[in-house]
This record gives structure tokens, C-alpha cells and sequence, in this order.
């Protein structure tokens, strides 16, 4: 049976209407919540601490057959989708979902603790939720309203938008699935002077992603993303079919990023009946990856390429933590001279907390092994603090990382070798700007992290 769940939500960076208008849309696009009540926006100061923006706060109601921890990853996947940075306790942040009460249920658990051990002290807390719930009496037998009372002249919070009114967004950003449709929307951009930026991606939109769009957001009059699972760059025994996918909630957060359109076709848009045309990197795509992925970057520079010819942008934004993939499309670009209208931009690799680069296929590890494979984020700290010290041999480079990473038994190396930029062949000394690359199974999910050193 469903239950009812009560959620406080709080911004104070950036956009916080927006912020908060994400969280409950966000929620609202998940097959197992259904929104209920939506509080008045408050604005408060920050709790504990001083010289930060205001905070902007809500509460809402949902229904749901969620248990409680899956309940609280999916918030936690929200605050990570708006950018949330966890640097320390009191750190401001663009969203915070706190889950305040669950009907029925009372948790004391070191990972989530129901109700909300600091509910009772919190006006901005209190004063939407009774709002919306007024005659509620707590677990404990107390009621909502006489807490309420007892705090009521200690704490100041601000009406700031009274009803839910404030849930109605800017719907301007459009979803288009047609190349015929993207292609006139891309010309009639350039007709009238602006800038196009693309972010290619297959979805599943993680705070890599989100870098990227920042990126493009900031330097172009026009952003579109693509999303797009490509089957062509997967093969026979490869997870196509289980990749994951959810349109809804990439939807939601290229909405909050500023994102103007996203284009996600369907395979068959993509790729025609009796379509019989690719584009083969030749030597560069039987190296690294492509050993054992042999067709993997045939897939990519076509798809790629198709996208370059549909979207036509000015510049396109990629990500280094697939490094191979970057350099094989900056040479096809050169190239197929393409490079004279387009300009492509390698962006840093967005990692955990803990250092995991951030990946769609992380959600495949098990507890264990997404623990383990810390030792590929160890293993490139290692490489960078040995080429630091003066280091520039590349096998006393990969023995000091082989060991690294052998510390983790669930570890098995699928690569892990020093190559050039250009050609991405494998270097005795560093002499130049040399690619440290590695993939490494951990189960039957394969994860790959780098780092390039000798690089201005």
C-alpha cells in the first residue's frame, strides 16, 4: 500500500525557485510517486550559519510505494542532478531534500533517521508543513500545531509566494525526436546569427553531463543535448539493451540547466531502413577500448557525425573521462575538414566525493565493488604525484599503478598503459602530452578512468 511522505525542500544557490520547482518535478516524473500537496514558498536565513544567500523553502506531500531507502537515493539523485556540492556540513547548495515523515513508519538508522531529528526545531520546516497538514499529530503523540506554537516567536521566516503558484516554470525548452525537425530548427538559428552548442550524450544525465551543459550554456546563444542510446558502438554481448535509460528525470534536469532543446531520436530515425553507410577511425579504433570493443568506434564517429550534420552546432562539448573517444573524434574532424566551422572541447572529469569518475554504468556495481573501484581513482592520483616528482618512465608509471590498483581483489585489468595523443600509441618516456588510460572489470562491469600528463 502506498504511504504518504512528507518532504522538506531548500535552496540557496543560484536559482532557488527554479531549484525548488526541480525537486518537485523531478519527484513528480518518477513512475512511483504521486504529488500531493505543494506548501507556499519561505524564505529564511541560513540555519547555523551566516554570510550565505537566504534560503528558499517548501514542503510536499507525495504518495508512494517507495520503501524509505529507495525512497532516499532518489532524493539524493535529485540534489546531485542540481549540482550539489557535499564540501562540508554547512556548504550552500542549489537543492536539499530532507524527508521529514513517513505515515506509519518511525527509522533510527545511521543512514536515514525518520522523523527528521531536527524537525522540531526548524520554523521553515514547521510552518509549510502544517500548512499543508495542519491537524497532523506526530509519532511521538505530539501535535504539529503545538509545536508550532512553541517556537513560532523565536525563528523569523518570510511568506515569499503564497499557494503553489510557484510551480508553474518556464516551459520553453522544447523535446524534439524528428531529423527533419532538428535540422530546420538549426537552420533557422544560423540564419539568424547565433551560436549553437552540443552535448552529445546517451542520457542518464549525471553532474558529468551537467558540466558539460554549464560549459556550452555559458558560451553559446543556443544549447541542445542529445540523447541518444546509439546501438551501433555496442556489441553482440554488450549491455544496449539494459544501458540505463530515463528520459524523464534527463528531461527535468536539462530544463533546470537552461538546456533549449534536447534531441532524442529513435534508432530508426537515426539509422534507415537499409542505411549501409559508416565511419571507420581505421587505425585509432583497434587500440586501447578497441580491442576488445572492435566496432564500438565505428559507432561513435558515425553517430557523432550525424549529429554534427543534423544539429550543425559551432562548438561541441565532451568529457575526458572517455579520452580515447575525444581524440579519435578531434582527428576525424581534421580530417573530414570540418574543423573550419566547428570547435570541440575536452572538459575535465567530474568524480565522486570519494573519487569515482562519474559514469552512467556506475549504478551497475554492487555495494562492494563500487567500493573496490576507488582504486582506479587512487591508481591516477598515484601516476600524477609520481610524473610530479619527476618521473618519465612510463613502465615505472604503470608498475606503481598495476599495484594500486591489485590491492582491490574484485579488480581485473582489462588495459593500463601510457600512449601519445595523436596516434595513442604506447610511449617508453614521457616526453610530451601522454594519455594514461586504463579499463578495469570489476564483476561484469567495466569501467574505465585516465588522467594526461606532460599537458600545458
Amino acid at each position: 500500500m502506498p504511504r504518504r511522505v512528507w518532504l522538506g525542500l531548500g535552496s540557496n544557490m543560484g536559482d532557488r525557485l527554479k531549484w525548488l520547482r526541480f525537486a518537485v518535478s523531478f519527484l513528480a516524473g518518477h513512475p512511483g510517486i504521486t504529488v500531493g500537496k505543494i506548501s507556499s514558498v519561505y524564505e529564511t536565513s541560513p540555519w547555523g550559519v551566516e554570510d550565505q544567500e537566504n534560503y528558499y523553502n517548501a514542503v510536499v506531500e507525495i504518495s508512494t510505494e517507495l520503501g524509505p531507502y529507495e525512497l532516499l537515493q532518489l532524493t539524493q539523485k535529485a540534489e546531485e542532478l542540481s549540482g550539489r556540492e557535499r564540501k562540508y556540513h554547512w556548504a550552500p547548495r542549489r537543492l536539499d531534500i530532507d524527508i521529514l515523515l513517513i505515515e506509519g513508519l518511525v527509522l533510527d538508522d545511521p543512514r536515514l533517521t525518520v522523523p527528521h531529528p531536527l524537525m522540531k526545531q526548524r520554523l521553515f520546516v514547521l510552518q509549510p508543513l502544517a500548512e499543508i497538514a495542519g491537524g497532523m499529530t506526530l509519532p511521538d503523540g505530539e501535535k504539529l500545531s503545538d509545536i508550532l506554537c512553541g517556537i513560532s516567536g523565536e525563528q523569523k521566516v518570510k511568506l515569499l509566494i503564497k499557494g503553489s503558484e510557484w510551480m508553474r516554470g518556464n516551459e520553453q525548452m522544447k523535446t524534439v525526436s524528428s531529423v527533419k525537425e532538428m535540422g530546420e530548427l538549426a537552420r533557422s538559428w544560423h540564419k539568424e546569427g547565433k551560436t549553437v552548442g552540443l552535448v552529445p550524450t546517451m542520457g542518464y544525465l549525471h553532474q558529468g553531463h551537467l558540466s558539460l551543459i554549464e560549459a556550452a550554456r555559458n558560451n553559446n546563444d543556443i544549447v541542445v543535448v542529445s540523447i541518444f542510446v546509439n546501438p551501433t558502438q555496442f556489441g553482440p554481448n554488450e549491455d544496449y539493451e539494459r544501458y540505463p535509460r530515463d528520459l524523464a528525470a534527463d528531461s527535468l534536469a536539462c530544463e533546470q540547466a537552461g538546456v533549449d532543446v534536447i534531441f532524442a531520436p529513435e534508432p530508426r530515425e537515426m539509422y534507415p531502413e537499409h542505411f549501409i553507410t559508416y565511419v571507420e577511425p581505421t587505425q585509432l579504433e583497434t587500440r586501447l577500448c578497441g580491442v576488445t570493443r572492435p566496432i564500438h568506434f565505428r559507432g561513435v564517429c558515425t553517430v557523432v557525425l550525424k549529429l554534427f550534420n543534423i544539429v550543425q552546432p559551432d562548438n561541441a562539448y565532451f568529457g575526458q573521462k572517455d579520452a580515447q573517444q575525444f581524440f579519435i573524434l578531434e582527428r576525424m574532424v581534421r580530417d573530414l575538414n570540418l574543423d573550419d566551422k566547428l570547435t570541440l572541447h575536452r572538459m575535465p572529469i567530474i568524480r565522486e566525493e570519494d573519487g569515482l569518475a562519474r559514469s552512467s554504468r556506475n549504478v551497475y556495481l554492487s555495494q562492494e565493488e563500487r567500493q573496490q573501484a576507488l582504486c582506479l581513482s587512487r591508481a591516477v592520483a598515484a601516476a600524477e604525484r609520481c610524473y610530479a616528482a619527476g618521473q618519465r618512465d612510463s613502465q615505472a608509471i604503470i608498475s606503481l599503478m598495476e599495484k594500486e590498483i591489485s590491492s582491490s581483489p574484485l579488480a581485473r585489468i582489462d588495459y593500463l598503459t601510457l600512449v601519445d595523443t595523436v596516434d595513442l600509441l604506447p610511449v617508453s618516456r614521457i616526453e610530451g602530452p601522454v594519455l594514461v588510460a586504463m579499463a578495469v572489470y570489476f564483476g561484469n562491469t567495466r569501467l574505465i578512468d585516465n588522467t594526461i600528463l606532460g599537458e600545458k
